[in-house]
């Protein structure tokens, strides 16, 4: 259970940016969409401590990887809506903007260093198979491009950096996975039709560009309709 803040009211900026950066960022890395990701009032199932004595850190950094391990597990996460409350501009927060929001992301990339890297050997794969093949193979290389780049993440994330998550839990990666690199390659076609002299390493990085906003507002529309639903 995790509650979410009601932005209504004077909210100051640093609580504001902070939370709308937080907000993207863990969309993106994540593929799950929270309107409140910063809320220390929680609540857990005792079902699920065995997994959280495993999770690193121990601040605020220790709040976001929570997170961070239960949408890669494909935990539902319930949320509940409480009113946000600030006196004199949140003046007795213990929460350092600099440093502590510096933790946070330097914790949380870390342990998202498994999706950086198979992004980034996503990338280098179409850049090459783009010079072997061109694009004549677009429906050969982007579902290629996809499976390894999905191996190469459930492999860093299972031996190296979430190793007490099952195996079994990365089901919801694997069908999200293959659903975004089957539209990928069908808008690489389409892009290749109307833009034939442009490169697939282009056409591949301005799909995926076109993409990232309409999987955040995706997201957020999954998310609010399950508010609805509870």
């Amino acid at each position: 259970m995790l509650t979410v803040r009601q932005r209504t009211g004077k909210i100051p900026f640093r609580s504001r940016f902070g939370n709308d950066l937080s907000r993207v960022v863990y969309t993106l890395l994540t593929n799950r969409y929270l309107s409140d990701n910063q809320s220390g009032l929680r609540g857990f199932n005792v079902c699920n401590l065995d997994w959280l004595i495993h999770v690193e850190k121990d601040n605020y950094d220790y709040e976001m990887n929570v997170l961070y391990y239960a949408a890669k597990m494909g935990l539902k996460i319930t949320t509940l809506p409480i009113k946000s409350i600030y006196i004199e501009n949140n003046a007795s927060s213990h929460f350092n903007p600099v440093k502590d929001t510096v933790r946070i992301y330097k914790s949380l990339f870390s342990l998202a260093r498994g999706t950086i890297i198979s992004f980034i050997a996503a990338e280098l794969l179409v850049f090459v198979l783009g010079i072997i093949f061109g694009n004549k193979h677009i429906t050969f290389v982007i579902p290629s491009v996809g499976a390894i780049s999905l191996l190469v993440c459930i492999l860093l994330n299972k031996y190296v950096c979430l190793r007490h998550i099952p195996l079994g839990e990365y089901l919801t990666t694997v069908v999200y996975t293959i659903i975004s690199y089957f539209v990928y390659m069908l808008m690489c076609q389409l892009f290749s039709l109307m833009f034939p002299n442009l490169a697939l390493f282009v056409i591949f990085n301005a799909v995926y560009l076109i993409c990232l906003p309409l999987r955040f507002f995706m997201h957020q529309l999954i998310f609010l309709a399950s508010i609805t639903k509870e």
